[in-house]
């Protein structure tokens, strides 16, 4: 896998804080506190200002050492994330034209890099995808398919998970399988998005304690965020900080308590997890 960009922006906590910054080398960089009138990253990107933070935090000194901060998704708050499997965007799954099935996912269904995935308590079976995740800078609704890699503001890492656990099992419920409270990943942090060329041959690549499952390949990933973009426009307003997650099209990989996830692509980087049970709440 190549190094993933240097031009990497994060949301993280630290004393008790939510902080917003770039990620260097040896640490992360917070800039929260140098532009105030931006509450979070999804502020940043609305304002279209996220090579004006990256230019700005470039070389600086760490303000936070490694293992000083937690990671958090790297757009805490959006305002819609929005999945779908990899052979249902590119057709393998559906009929031709056909549009590709969506599943919305709750904020609070994710956590970040290196904290760990929920398993309820009285979960079945826990499983997970490998998937590539755009965050929208630039909003609209009805976009063409044609233009809608241009609404990209940058690119992530989904550790995308399925639950079925309680009464998930039939009817409306399965499509809580997907939102379970902090059972997925996403982040570590966002690498800027500037050309389609980010995405060709790139693969979501997903290791459980340490072996490979699936082989990192397989879809046009250029062509499911473009068919994505345009199909969830078509339905709902886009607006900067949302999510469209594309997953893998291979099989998902059975998860237990204690299982080590990372999820990986080239020129973006890893993400991290551990599987930690639940009290059954979820």
């Amino acid at each position: 896998m190549s190094e993933p960009s240097t031009d990497r922006l994060a949301s993280v906590r630290a004393d008790g804080r939510m902080l917003w910054g770039v990620v260097a080398p040896t640490g992360f960089v917070a800039l929260s506190h140098r532009f105030t009138h931006w509450a979070g990253l999804r502020d940043v990107i609305a304002a279209g200002a996220v090579d004006t933070v990256l230019d700005y935090g470039r070389g600086m000194e760490p303000s936070h050492a490694p293992g000083a901060f937690e990671w958090l998704p790297p757009v805490p708050d959006p305002e819609k994330i929005v999945s779908a499997h990899g052979g249902q965007v590119q057709g393998s799954e559906a009929g031709p034209g056909e549009e590709p099935s969506l599943f919305p996912r709750f904020s609070r269904s994710f956590t970040g890099h290196e904290q760990p995935l929920i398993r309820p308590g009285d979960c079945r079976d826990m499983s997970a995808t490998a998937a590539l995740a755009a965050v929208i800078g630039i909003g609209g609704r009805r976009i063409n398919e044609t233009h809608a890699l241009g609404h990209i503001a940058a690119l992530t890492l989904c550790a995308d998970t399925s639950v079925n656990a309680g009464g998930c099992d039939t009817g409306s419920s399965r499509a809580w399988r997907g939102n379970w409270e902090h059972s997925a990943a996403i982040g570590p942090w966002l690498v800027a998005y500037r050309e389609a060329a980010q995405l060709a041959g790139i693969g979501p690549q997903m290791r459980v304690n340490g072996a490979a499952c699936g082989d990192g390949h397989g879809q046009d990933m250029a062509s499911s965020f473009a068919r994505l973009i345009a199909a969830v426009s078509t339905h709902t307003t886009l607006v900067p900080g949302d999510i469209i997650v594309v997953g893998g099209a291979g099989p998902a990989a059975p998860l237990q308590g204690g299982d080590r996830v990372e999820v990986s692509a080239a020129g973006i980087g890893a993400l991290r997890n551990v599987v930690a049970a639940g009290d059954g709440s979820g």
